[in-house]
């Protein structure tokens, strides 16, 4: 009698159980799923909702933020590099922040279309072999290759259809190619030195990688006076140069086709660090100064603070230059914690997957070793199957011993 109690009361636990776990599933199945499906699935482009500029501040991109492959954007300012972890965006109206992930080594920093609209960089193990070129508004990924070649610089043509890029030929010797962007055609311009891109669409060869003997495509002006650095632009009308002087580093050179080179610094605090200059547009000079970039006349030496960034970890390294018009800036909201958000989960169950495998897998193998550690989970398995006989067994005498 005691056992049929027992056994009905186990009955009921156990479909009590089963009708919890089935409701469960039920709940996962057709809620939890469909909504995660949706959450990390391609979405709609978030299209600009109003004034587009400069985003002011700029903020780190919180971990496990969108993909802009799976949530595009219409367009972005600016790019930000996330030290190892990737890239992040900001839309051009300073309202959405989105990562970009890499899945191999990118040879330099990504370059914005000069309308935001397009992200282009070298990918490859070695300087870039292939040219991606990412569309914001729809995610369309391309692939543009510059035949039996190196990739060492790339830049963006103003009508943001063609590329201009640098690449080190077969033979050893520097050459350049503009690649067009809707056809992937890819045209040799010359065997010269590094040719820069102006915001006009002008050309100027500087002394980096040149050949002495080559002769330079026409309309293409020459600055021998130009510096080396890989980090130099060209004014809007090719004639003139600028960098960033090594030391002391806060220090800008320009230069022209003639007249000696100007140094103007742009800070009597020594600890000020100019990072680089990231374009010469018609307003003047952007440069990357600490955690600020600043627009500096390249006339009166004059500079004045554009954007600001309340962290260190984000870091400008390209402009859309079409909307850095009259540095127009527009205000930038703070990203919300992606904490919750379903990359951040994938992130933080690979986390919490890597400690289980840590501490039942590689740590007690690193203890004990493979084979004791092996010896150990079969006795463990052993033991819980003589276990679970051993209560078979005692639950079919008690029903043998038990009345009817």
């Amino acid at each position: 009698m005691g056992w049929g109690i027992a056994h009905r009361r186990g009955r009921v636990f156990l479909l009590s159980v089963l009708a919890v776990v089935a409701a469960l599933t039920a709940v996962v199945a057709f809620v939890a799923v469909p909504a995660y499906l949706k959450a990390v699935g391609p979405q709609p482009v978030q299209a600009s909702s109003g004034p587009t500029g400069l985003p002011e501040p700029v903020y780190p991109v919180p971990d496990g933020t969108a993909d802009v492959r799976d949530r595009p954007i219409e367009a972005a300012s600016v790019v930000l590099d996330e030290e190892g972890a990737g890239f992040g965006l900001v839309s051009a109206d300073g309202r959405a922040y989105r990562s970009l992930a890499v899945t191999t080594p990118i040879r330099r920093y990504p370059v914005l279309s000069p309308d935001g609209r397009s992200l282009a960089w070298w990918d490859g193990q070695e300087y870039g072999r292939e040219v991606h070129v990412l569309r914001l508004v729809d995610a369309h990924e391309s692939i543009l290759s510059v035949p039996r070649s190196r990739g060492r610089d790339l830049q963006w043509y103003p009508d943001g259809q063609r590329l201009l890029a640098t690449v080190v030929a077969p033979d050893g010797r520097p050459a350049s190619w503009t690649l067009d962007v809707g056809s992937g055609a890819a045209k040799e311009l010359c065997h010269c030195g590094r040719l820069l891109l102006s915001t006009s669409g002008a050309l100027a060869e500087v002394p980096l990688w040149r050949d002495p003997q080559a002769s330079l495509p026409p309309g293409v002006i020459r600055l021998p006076s130009a510096t080396t650095d890989a980090d130099v632009v060209v004014a809007p009308d090719a004639r003139s140069w600028a960098s960033v002087e090594d030391v002391p580093s806060d220090v800008v050179a320009i230069g022209g086709i003639t007249g000696p080179t100007r140094r103007i610094s742009i800070s009597a605090d020594p600890l000020v660090n100019l990072k680089n200059v990231l374009a010469w547009t018609a307003d003047g000079l952007w440069l990357k100064v600490d955690t600020t970039v600043r627009l500096m006349d390249p006339n009166t030496g004059r500079s004045r603070v554009v954007l600001t960034s309340p962290s260190a970890n984000a870091d400008v390294v390209d402009l859309a230059v079409s909307l850095t018009t009259s540095a127009a800036t527009v205000s930038a909201a703070k990203p919300p914690s992606a904490r919750f958000m379903p990359a951040a989960l994938r992130q933080e169950a690979k986390q919490i997957g890597g400690l289980l495998h840590f501490l039942f897998i590689w740590l007690p193998v690193a203890i004990f070793g493979r084979v004791v550690y092996g010896l150990i989970l079969a006795a463990v398995v052993v033991a819980w199957v003589a276990m679970w006989l051993r209560s078979r067994r005692r639950v079919a005498r008690v029903r043998r011993q038990t009345p009817s």
